[in-house]
């Protein structure tokens, strides 16, 4: 099982395959186009800071174990609230159909 720590190193070497991937990137189309141009860098720089951003606010492995369980336990609850209604409901029924038959 991988701690936080690992986790935060994963996401850092993550983000700088990625900074190596637009780097190489822009490299090849200086080679092959001739020249890039300062727009086209300034763009990827835009979109590259857009995804670095989002991948940062993403949660970790233990985050969503933690909703798992969360929602584990309110499923739980949720069916013994359903198995303790069924009583009730089947009273409420015959009350209403004594009602309705002697009224």
């Amino acid at each position: 099982m991988m701690d936080g720590d690992q986790i935060n190193w994963g996401r850092a070497f993550g983000g700088g395959t990625l900074a190596w991937a637009v780097i190489s990137f822009l490299w090849m189309l200086r080679i092959n186009a001739g020249r890039v141009t300062k727009t086209e860098i300034d763009d990827i720089r835009t979109k590259v800071i857009k995804l670095e951003s989002t991948v940062e606010q993403l949660p970790t492995k233990e985050m969503v174990h933690s909703i798992d369980k969360e929602i584990a336990v309110l499923v739980g609850r949720i069916n013994t609230q359903t198995e303790t209604m069924k009583p009730i409901a089947a009273s409420v029924s015959r009350i209403d159909n004594f009602l309705l038959t002697h009224n």
